[in-house]
């Protein structure tokens, strides 16, 4: 068994954020920049542990929902 995605989905419109996941062996973070509505799947092709990674650019509280596939 293997992860091979992560997906996450920000709603709220009038906040900039990253969103993203890092390879907690490597150290690699891979994110996209966004403001508003935005979901992205992001594929995990290299071994190790991931975590989901979240930093919110702006003032104002952001929700973040997601799921992760393994196969």
């Amino acid at each position: 068994l293997s992860l091979v995605g992560s997906e996450m989905c920000i709603r709220d419109r009038n906040s900039t954020y990253r969103i993203g996941i890092k390879n907690e062996s490597t150290g690699k973070l891979t994110y996209v920049e966004g403001t508003g509505v935005m979901t992205h799947t992001f594929k995990i092709s290299d071994k190790g542990k991931y975590a989901p990674y979240v930093e919110n650019k702006g003032s104002q509280t952001i929700h973040v929902t997601g799921h992760v596939e393994y196969q």
